[in-house]
C-alpha cells in the first residue's frame, strides 16, 4: 500500500528473502526475515539512490511551492509521482492553479570541488495535460532562473529514446567555484492548472553521475599563452616621513625552454615599467594539471617548489615557494564574484598572517599585499591575455638626461623574495658607494658592492647568499646603502 507494508496472507512461517527494487534506488537485498504465523513483520531498509536529484518544483497562483527531489540513473525510467508526496514548504494546501513548474537539478552532496552533471528529461505530463515531449526540437517555452553565481545550466534539446520523434531535453548544470548549482528550468502555464493531491507528475528521465573536472575552469585563474602580458602599480609604505613610493612593473611570457632536470617550464620576463628593460630578471613555471599545481623551477639546485594550488577547496593550506606569502605557507579563503579592468569575472584569495594574494578567472593575478614592516600593495593595470586586452597599459616614457634630484634607495623587488632580488638605488651625484646586508642582529651577511659610482639609477642582485656564498634561511634583512656620508637603510623577507 502507500504506507510500504505488503500483505501476503498466504505466506507460510519460516525465513524469507527480500529483493526489493524503486525507481530511482539501487536494488537491495535482504535476507533472514522471520515471519511468524498472524504477525506482522517490520522491515526497515534504507534506499540509496543511485544519482543525484532532480528538484521539481510547483508554484500555485496564492504563492504556496511545492516541492520534491526525484533520482535519476543512467537508465531511462517511467516515473509517476502522486503529487500528495510533494512537500509544502509554505503550509498550506493545494488550493489554487499551478502557474509554474521549475527544474533544478543539484548534487547528492554540496561540492568542493567543480562538478558537472547531465540529466534528459522527456514527455512530461502533470495531471492530465501534456507539459512538452520537445518533439518541435525546441524547449522555446521554458526559461533559466538564475541561481547563485558560480553556477551554471544549459539546455539543448537533442536526439536520444524514449519518445517516438526520438527528441529529449537535455539539461547541464554544475558550477565553477565549488558551490551548487542553483539554476532553475521553469515553465509559466497560462491560464494556471487546476490540481489536486489525487492527481500526478509523470515524466521520463535520464542521468549520470556528477563529473569532477578540476581542470575546467581552475586552469583560468592561471593563464600562460605565449604573449600574455601583465602591468601593475606597486605602492610601497613604511613608518617614516615621506616614505611612500609607486612604481610599475610587468611580466610577460616570452616562451618555453627546456631544463637540466628534463622538464619544460614557461619562461616569464619581469621588468621595470616604463622603459622594460630595467629590473630585469626570469622565472620558470610549468602547470601540472593533473594536480593543479604551479610548479617553479629553482635554477640553484635543479628542484621544484609549488608556487601556487589551483585545485585548492576553501581552508586547503599552500606551502612552497610563492614570493607572496611572507611565511612560506598560506589558506585558501575562498570564491567569490568579482569585476576587474571591466571583466565580470571570478576570484580566489589565499592569504596567510602578513599577506594576501588574488587570482582572477581570465587574468591571473590581479592584486597582492603584503603587510608587516613594511607595507607593499600591488595592482593590475593592464593585462593582454591570449590576443585580448583589458585595462590601460604603462605608456613608455622617454628617459630624463639629467641627474638625478635624490639621493634613494628603492624597495628592492620581488619582496619578499625567493632566491633572488634586485635593489635598485639613485646616485645625485658621483660618490663612493657601499651596499651590505645585514640581519636583524645587524651582523654584517654579505657586502653587495664597494666602489665608485656615476650619478643616475643603478642596480645589484642579491641571490639570498652570504659572504662565504652559503644560502641563509628564511627572514627579515636589511639594506644599508651608504654613498659619501649619505646613508639609508630598507627591509627585506627572503622565504625559502
Amino acid at each position: 500500500d502507500p504506507q510500504g507494508y505488503f500483505f501476503l496472507p498466504d505466506l507460510a512461517p519460516g525465513f524469507y528473502s527480500l529483493n526489493l527494487q524503486a525507481a530511482g534506488y539501487h536494488d537491495r537485498f535482504v535476507q533472514g526475515i522471520q515471519v511468524q504465523a498472524g504477525d506482522t513483520t517490520d522491515v526497515q531498509v534504507a534506499l540509496e539512490p543511485l544519482g543525484p536529484p532532480v528538484l521539481i518544483s510547483l508554484t500555485e497562483a496564492d504563492g504556496d511551492l511545492w516541492q520534491l527531489r526525484t533520482y535519476r540513473d543512467s537508465l531511462w525510467r517511467w516515473q509517476e509521482i502522486p503529487l500528495q508526496r510533494l512537500r509544502n514548504l509554505s503550509g498550506g494546501a493545494l488550493d489554487s492553479p499551478i502557474i509554474q513548474m521549475a527544474l533544478q537539478p543539484t548534487l547528492v552532496d554540496t561540492p568542493r570541488t567543480y562538478n558537472v552533471t547531465r540529466t534528459w528529461l522527456d514527455s512530461i505530463v502533470l495531471g492530465d495535460g501534456l507539459v512538452d515531449d520537445f518533439e518541435s526540437g525546441s524547449a522555446a517555452r521554458w526559461r533559466i532562473l538564475p541561481g547563485e553565481p558560480g553556477s551554471f545550466l544549459d539546455t539543448a534539446v537533442v536526439s536520444g529514446q524514449p519518445g517516438e520523434g526520438g527528441f529529449v531535453l537535455q539539461l547541464s548544470a554544475g558550477n565553477e567555484i565549488a558551490r551548487p548549482p542553483s539554476h532553475q528550468l521553469a515553465i509559466d502555464f497560462q491560464p494556471g492548472l487546476a490540481l489536486s493531491t489525487a492527481d500526478s507528475l509523470r515524466l521520463w528521465i535520464r542521468g549520470e553521475a556528477p563529473l569532477e573536472d578540476p581542470t575546467r575552469f581552475a586552469l583560468d585563474y592561471y593563464p600562460l599563452h605565449m604573449g600574455d602580458v601583465w602591468h601593475y602599480r606597486r605602492e610601497t609604505w613604511e613608518d617614516c616621513p615621506g616614505c611612500h613610493e609607486v612604481s610599475y612593473w610587468g611580466v610577460r611570457v616570452r616562451g618555453d625552454t627546456l631544463m637540466p632536470n628534463g622538464l619544460r617550464y614557461v619562461v616569464l620576463k619581469f621588468f621595470d615599467l616604463p622603459d622594460s628593460t630595467s629590473g630585469v630578471y626570469y622565472r620558470y613555471q610549468r602547470i601540472d594539471s593533473t594536480r593543479g599545481l604551479v610548479l617553479e623551477y629553482q635554477p640553484y639546485d635543479s628542484s621544484e617548489c609549488t608556487a601556487d594550488s589551483l585545485f585548492a577547496r576553501t581552508g586547503d593550506t599552500l606551502r612552497g615557494c610563492n614570493p607572496r606569502l611572507l611565511s612560506g605557507a598560506g589558506w585558501f579563503q575562498d570564491w567569490f564574484p568579482d569585476s576587474v579592468l571591466g571583466l565580470s569575472t571570478f576570484s580566489r584569495e589565499f592569504r596567510d598572517y602578513f599577506s594576501m594574494y588574488r587570482l582572477s578567472k581570465g587574468l591571473g593575478l590581479t592584486h597582492s599585499r603584503f603587510d608587516e614592516l613594511t607595507v607593499v600593495e600591488e595592482t593590475l593595470l593592464f593585462a593582454r591575455i591570449n590576443g585580448v586586452s583589458y585595462g590601460t597599459p604603462v605608456g613608455i616614457s622617454p628617459p630624463d638626461p639629467s641627474p638625478p634630484p635624490e639621493f634613494q634607495l628603492f624597495s628592492n623587488y620581488p619582496n619578499p623574495f625567493n632566491p633572488e632580488t634586485t635593489i635598485r638605488f639613485q646616485l645625485p651625484g658621483a660618490s663612493r658607494v657601499v651596499l651590505r646586508i645585514y640581519d636583524l642582529l645587524g651582523r654584517r651577511i654579505a657586502t653587495l658592492f664597494q666602489g665608485q659610482l656615476p650619478a643616475g639609477v643603478h642596480q645589484v642582485k642579491w641571490d639570498g647568499r652570504d659572504r662565504f656564498g652559503r644560502p641563509v634561511p628564511s627572514g627579515v634583512y636589511i639594506t644599508h646603502l651608504q654613498a659619501g656620508n649619505l646613508q639609508r637603510s630598507r627591509k627585506m623577507v627572503l622565504v625559502r
